[in-house]
């Protein structure tokens, strides 16, 4: 079992320096505090330097601040803000570690320093690491080396990489219990005010919402009158969902409401909110038999491995604390952005159940893991600096594991079909990664000439993740004089009459990342007409599950248009802001036909997906970037370039990316 050193708070990619040599007892100066900072900043440089918010900055000293006790006025360590932001905080008594924690995010302004919740937990903490010091149970650190020239810190490995995502742990959100994440919690009877959420409940929350985030998909929850119960925490109990009118919570039928309307944002993409987040959480209380209260709900960790299973379709298993094979299956899970519940007590017996999102290895063996307590951004410290030795550097004295929920799978059910349309059957395609019902940022418009045939490719793909039936029709009347047909791209197969009807043309079970391609031919008459234009709607429906759709569209007019492709004079590469669906829309051009590459990456140099890479006819082209990387993952804010090259040029555009 991998156990940590005790009593540690802990910083966001925090390197302890450990020691075996003693030293006689020294106070430590602010020149000395320096010195270990400088070298600290130094040490780190490997880290800090891949940042997005730090790119092109060297981190320097802004000031440093002695911590002294409250009560006694002695010297505890030193705080040390950071130019241009964070702050690394250093013990003040030569027996301890040097770095007690430190971040190169956020800093704490002239004006908050005096009363700052953060300064005050890190003087509490210091204040026991004295204590300490005093019975002699305290682990040697040699300040003189740490200040001796040539100073190197172990390297670490990041889970998720460094500088990533915003908290430093694979979760982005920071909910807690109270409001507006318990606003469809009960009213406790006896305190007249909302109910907790409670830590079990918040933890699955925040777990479904990110895996439903990242994948598009969330399980089709319903709640009837088997998931009734009694919470008998208060006086009177709280009868779920019969007391829904007494105690103002909502009851399993507008629940279940709440639910639909949820899977519908998450499965097309869309905004979600307090609303929603308040119904999940209240959601994940129900099959985990919350203990419901004003002042703490509670239930047991172990219930929610069951809960995600039966509820929510998840895949999911309990594993004690005290088993063999424990953290080494927690860090795995933690490599595979998997993530996990952990159980936790303190000596008194109190419990709490939080998400682990991250895992730090040193070289030296030693395993660091990001928690997130569900009590918000900064408590019990600030989200990127919650990384510890799980058990004994957890606050708050929860140093007893019972257990975890580990191996949290989500469900394999995603059965998204992707339509996109392109004039080129090899290249040039449009809608790839879009997914919505109203052809938005998937519409293609052509102009040909009375008489002549425009032919377009629709290229039909399994963007889910399990094989299943894809169903592609039109419902659009064709207009007077106008000739459209569908044509079966592999062996010529005139499928015009299947698309045409009204339970479609069925594609085929497709596995995930299969495509089928559909020629269709558009023929204007050969005459002027009234009729100029002929728009056409293609939808691809998932046979499992009607909730998963497509849309693309094409429309084409006679005579020349605005819209007529044109071949621009120079490569070029430009894109439009992030929308507020969160993509962002490329337009590129060619002067000629060559094989091209389209990539994005991150102001680290790091490939973040490849868009386009093939042959691209020659004229202007529309892609969207979903803000998505290779592997499926939302990428965190910052900076982005998008890369075009050809054999021959190259070509560039920034993007910024704001969460």
């Amino acid at each position: 079992m991998m156990r940590g050193k005790r009593g540690l708070f802990m910083g966001a990619g925090v390197v302890l320096l450990l020691f075996a040599s003693i030293i006689h007892a020294e106070g430590v100066t602010p020149a000395m505090a320096k010195q270990a900072a400088d070298a600290y900043i130094d040490a780190t440089r490997s880290e800090w330097s891949q940042l997005h918010h730090l790119s092109g900055e060297s981190v320097s000293i802004r000031d440093v601040n002695r911590l002294n006790s409250a009560d006694s006025g002695e010297l505890l360590g030193y705080f040390v803000r950071l130019n241009p932001e964070g702050f690394i905080v250093l013990s003040g008594d030569t027996r301890l570690q040097t770095v007690i924690a430190y971040s190169y995010r956020g800093s704490i302004p002239d004006e908050r320093y005096s009363e700052d919740k953060f300064l005050q937990m890190v003087r509490a903490d210091l204040v026991l690491r004295n204590r300490v010091l005093r019975v002699g149970n305290v682990n040697q650190t040699d300040w003189s080396i740490c200040l001796s020239a040539g100073l190197q810190f172990p390297a670490t490995q990041y889970w998720p990489s460094l500088g990533s995502t915003g908290t430093g742990g694979w979760v982005e959100t920071t909910w807690e219990q109270g409001a507006p994440y318990n606003n469809y919690c009960p009213i406790d009877p006896e305190a007249s005010q909302r109910c907790d959420v409670g830590c079990v409940a918040t933890a699955m929350a925040q777990i479904i919402n990110y895996n439903s985030k990242r994948r598009d998909y969330f399980h089709n929850v319903t709640f009837d009158s088997g998931d009734s119960y009694e919470s008998d925490r208060t006086s009177p109990s709280i009868m779920i969902d019969d007391d829904a009118s007494v105690y103002d919570f909502p009851d399993f039928e507008t629940l279940t409401g709440y639910m639909v309307e949820l899977r519908t944002k998450y499965i097309n993409n869309q905004f979600t909110d307090n609303n929603d987040y308040a119904a999940l959480c209240f959601s994940c209380g129900i099959p985990v038999k919350m203990k419901y209260t004003a002042s703490g709900s509670g239930t047991l960790t172990l219930w929610a491995s069951g809960a995600l299973k039966s509820k929510f379709g998840y895949k999911s298993r309990y594993i004690g604390g005290n088993n063999e094979e424990f953290y080494d299956v927690l860090s795995q899970n933690m490599k595979d952005s998997l993530l996990a519940i952990l159980s936790m007590y303190n000596t008194s017996g109190a419990g709490h159940a939080v998400v682990c999102d991250g895992l730090q290895i040193r070289d030296n063996g030693d395993r660091l893991y990001h928690l997130n307590f569900g009590w918000g951004a900064n408590s019990p410290d600030y989200i990127n600096n919650a990384w510890y030795y799980v058990p004994d550097g957890i606050p708050q004295g929860f140093h007893i594991i019972d257990g975890a929920v580990v191996d949290i799978i989500p469900p394999e059910a995603s059965y998204q079909p992707d339509n996109a349309i392109s004039l080129n059957p090899d290249s040039g395609f449009i809608g790839d990664d879009v997914y919505n019902s109203t052809a938005e940022d998937q519409t293609l418009t052509h102009a040909t000439d009375y008489g002549n045939t425009a032919t377009y490719y629709i290229k039909v793909q399994n963007d889910g993740n399990i094989a299943g039936e894809i169903t592609v029709s039109t419902k659009d009347e064709v207009p007077a004089g106008w000739e459209v047909y569908f044509y079966k791209d592999e062996n010529d197969q005139d499928i015009t009459g299947s698309v045409t009807s009204v339970s479609g043309w069925s594609a085929g079970e497709l596995e995930p990342g299969e495509e089928k391609l559909v020629r269709m031919e558009v023929t204007p008459p050969s005459t002027p007409t009234t009729h100029k234009t002929c728009p056409i709607e293609i939808k691809s429906v998932s046979d499992s599950d009607d909730d998963f759709e497509d849309v693309a569209a094409i429309n084409t007019s006679v005579g020349i248009s605005e819209d007529s492709p044109t071949i621009p004079d120079r490569m070029f590469i430009t894109h439009t802001s992030v929308n507020p669906d969160g993509k962002v829309v490329v337009y590129y051009g060619l002067q000629s036909t060559a094989r091209c590459k389209l990539t994005v990456y991150d102001a680290g140099g790091r490939l973040v997906k490849t868009l386009e890479d093939g042959f691209i006819t020659e004229g202007t082209h529309r892609i969207v970037w979903n803000c998505m990387d290779k592997a499926g993952r939302r990428v965190s804010a910052g900076t982005y370039f998008l890369i075009l090259q050809t054999e021959a040029e190259t070509a560039q555009a920034k993007t910024i990316v704001i969460r």
